[in-house]
């Protein structure tokens, strides 16, 4: 048995409800469990704003954490390649990268923030 069909089961099991929605990111079915609602697949708790809403919308936190991670992981590799690199040229272009790898994150946290 897969890890993700175990997780289901083992949320029916602790008495959650399998809902009529999927998850946006992975398409899971999703799990009320109280008043939260998880996808048992991708581990995270999904947060639907209103009934008319479609999940993708409300699951824009977990995308943007998901974004920052890939974001920072992209400044780590810039920045090694910078140690590596002596060329003037190719160096000025590395720089602008880790520049604009910047920018992004910082605005990607300003939008986390509100």
């Amino acid at each position: 048995m897969s890890e993700d069909l175990k997780r289901m089961a083992d949320m029916l099991k602790a008495g959650a409800t399998m809902l009529p929605r999927q998850c946006p990111l992975c398409h899971a079915p999703l799990f009320q469990m109280g008043d939260e609602i998880w996808c048992p697949k991708c581990n995270k708790r999904v947060v639907i704003v209103s009934d008319s809403e479609e999940p993708a919308l409300a699951a824009a936190p977990f995308v943007l954490q998901s974004l920052e991670e890939t974001i920072i992981n992209k400044i780590s590799e810039a920045k090694k390649m910078i140690d590596e690199e002596s060329d003037p040229e190719r160096l000025e272009s590395l720089g602008s990268l880790l520049s604009m790898w910047l920018d992004v994150l910082y605005k990607l946290r300003k939008i986390r923030e509100k």
